[in-house]
């Protein structure tokens, strides 16, 4: 009998054991269910000490993790009997009711499933996150590393980022630190039970909250995820890079990062993007990277490798994709790009007829498209259509913040999450447009001759310039608007302006209001 058989038969062994005593009436802490049920958190647990590689051990895990979940309603029930008991967990008066108490068997098998396979939401779901939470606040759970831990690993494997914040103690994380380093150090791969990738992960679970990103790298755990990131298994790897992905996304943190010379984590993002041979790893760090972009660009030590990655310049003009309100700022913004000598596309001046022709044609032919991000270009269908072709041609994307008050929300601000954006809102704009041609140069090829515009000469006179329409706004006059059409008709009077303004502002309240 092979070693995944042995154990496949053990554990259905103590679920059989467990359903046995449900049917007869027993409690969930009744010895004839309470103790099957810790021999089957102890054989979970058992998978990750064997001598099998790791991928087997997590798809053998990921199969009788599933098996138990499928149990009947033993998940909803472990829930519903902390859910009943919860006022009994506090005050803990003893370790004693700590080991082996039913919730400390509950705690290790959501880890373990949950390190396992993704069921993470069901746990959530399930209500099990209130109850961990109680336990931790115990006095003595809070004086026991050897306790605290199991159960704040439990209990970060299924917070988000709209709980509340929960940090762990220096202590925690020091603990943490010292395991991921013995682990990698111990024949076993393992420090006190645990795997160095699963303390990374407690490590990784707690940096999703933004006040404790900084606070984790000041406790050090950098050196000890790059160690990590250094080991040749892919669960190892591609955890310190998420950790990593987690913790650049504090400014602080991110200079840090650069400035490091002891644990060069540049460097070795720079090698695993290059050169793991797991291609998640090189995407997750090449996403680190990206994030950390504009430090890299501004280093002498880092900016030729973040070029040789990233910065591969392309041939083809640069396409402005914005919406109507911003037109103004986005003309000054071309005209200054353009005299920079690089060629580009707005589709006010391009588009006559066949427009998404026209349209996919231009993003087809960009080496880059400024994404001009507004609450209008949000809400448009047609920058969004823009946004989304671009993207998935893996177009060089560069945001520009260009409305006041804006927040990125929704489907823009995960298309543009860790982007460096170029805010000409609340920054100067000759500070601005400098470093927006200085990045340009980087990733395009100038034009040769012609840079009046991307495709057709067309000078925009001042008079046309004020009525002229938006990308995706409502047409104007005397020029072509986003679908291609000539609207001739004189401009409205201020009065009339005004009451149109009236009318839409009130049909937008009645449908925001359904």
């Amino acid at each position: 009998m092979t070693l995944q058989n042995r154990i496949t038969v053990k554990i259905n062994g103590c679920l059989s054991d467990v359903r046995e005593g449900r049917s007869k009436g027993k409690s969930l802490d009744s010895p004839e269910v309470c103790e099957p049920l810790r021999e089957l958190a102890n054989e979970i647990g058992f998978i990750m000490s064997q001598e099998l590689k790791l991928s087997e051990k997590f798809e053998l895990g990921d199969k009788l993790c599933t098996d138990v979940l499928k149990e009947e309603t033993l998940v909803d029930d472990m829930i519903d009997f902390c859910l009943q008991n919860i006022n009994k967990l506090s005050p803990i008066s003893s370790e004693e009711e700590i080991h082996g108490s039913i919730l400390e068997l509950i705690a290790a098998t959501t880890h373990n499933m949950c390190t396992f396979c993704d069921v993470t939401s069901d746990v959530r779901a399930a209500g099990y996150l209130p109850v961990y939470l109680k336990y931790l606040e115990s006095d003595i759970v809070k004086h026991d590393l050897l306790v605290r831990v199991p159960i704040l690993a439990a209990a970060s494997d299924i917070m988000n980022e709209h709980d509340a914040s929960m940090a762990g103690s220096r202590d925690d994380v020091e603990y943490m630190i010292c395991g991921i380093g013995e682990a990698i150090r111990c024949v076993s791969g393992q420090y006190d039970g645990w795997f160095a990738f699963e303390l990374a992960k407690i490590i990784g679970n707690l940096a999703i909250f933004d006040s404790n990103k900084k606070l984790l790298v000041e406790y050090g755990v950098l050196e000890p995820l790059i160690k990590l990131a250094k080991q040749s298994e892919e669960i190892e790897q591609i955890t310190a890079t998420k950790v990593l992905a987690h913790l650049a996304f504090d400014d602080d943190n991110k200079k840090t990062f650069v400035s490091d010379t002891q644990t060069d984590v540049v460097t070795t993002l720079f090698d695993l993007a290059r050169s793991s041979r797991y291609p998640d790893v090189r995407e997750s760090a090449k996403g680190v990277l990206w994030t950390l972009s504009e430090q890299l660009h501004s280093s002498t030590k880092y900016a030729d490798l973040v070029q040789e990655l990233f910065g591969k310049k392309t041939k083809g003009h640069v396409m402005i994709s914005y919406s109507r309100e911003q037109r103004p700022l986005l003309l000054r913004i071309k005209q200054a790009i353009t005299e920079a000598g690089f060629s580009v596309w707005m589709d006010i001046e391009q588009m006559r007829e066949n427009v998404y022709d026209r349209m996919a044609e231009a993003i087809q032919e960009a080496s880059v498209v400024l994404i001009s991000m507004s609450y209008s270009y949000q809400r448009s269908e047609y920058c969004r259509r823009e946004a989304a072709y671009a993207s998935s041609l893996k177009r060089a994307r560069i945001p520009l913040l260009v409305d006041p008050g804006y927040t990125a929300e929704g489907w823009l601000a995960l298309m543009t999450a860790g982007d460096y954006h170029y805010d000409f809102v609340r920054k100067p704009f000759e500070t601005k447009i400098v470093e927006l041609i200085k990045e340009l140069e980087r990733r395009c090829v100038k034009s040769q001759g012609d840079t009046t515009d991307g495709i057709i000469k067309q000078e925009v006179s001042p008079q046309q310039s004020s009525q002229a329409v938006s990308s995706h706004g409502v047409p104007s006059y005397n020029v072509p608007s986003a679908h291609g059409q000539i609207h001739s008709s004189p401009p409205p009077t201020h009065t009339e302006e005004s009451a149109q303004s009236k009318k839409h502002s009130k049909r937008w309240k009645v449908i925001r209001q359904l």
